[in-house]
């Protein structure tokens, strides 16, 4: 967050903009489907969203401010990993989120011993 004082000394509140990057948990998996539900034809149910919450799993977030903007979804058994899901909220495509996040993902398999990245 970066202050601004305004020439009164009045104290503004700016958020500074970069996208991050963070592991989800379960608590997310209500805003996921929301996001899900917005970018896809046929989105994965809440019950399945919050099945992808197990120890063969990974969730990764990208937030801007503190608005989460996509999500993907990472099932990983040994040395094959498989991309179950990516999306980005329609209001946020098109400014390089799906790709901060495939990166993300890739990186994280590779950390993890995967030989192979398979999606659906």
């Amino acid at each position: 967050m970066e202050y601004d004082y305004g020439s009164a000394g009045e104290e503004s509140v700016s958020f500074s903009a970069e996208p991050h990057i963070v592991t989800l948990n379960i608590d997310n998996a209500p805003e996921m489907a929301y996001i899900a539900s917005q970018a896809h034809s046929h989105p994965m149910s809440l019950s399945t969203i919050e099945s992808c919450f197990g120890h063969l799993y990974q969730s990764f977030g990208i937030y801007l401010a503190d608005e989460l903007q996509g999500f993907a979804i990472v099932h990983q058994v040994f040395e094959d990993a498989t991309l179950m899901d990516i999306c980005i909220s329609p209001k946020s495509q098109g400014r390089g989120f799906g790709r901060l996040l495939l990166e993300s993902v890739v990186e994280s398999a590779n950390e993890k011993g995967a030989e192979t990245l398979f999606w659906k």
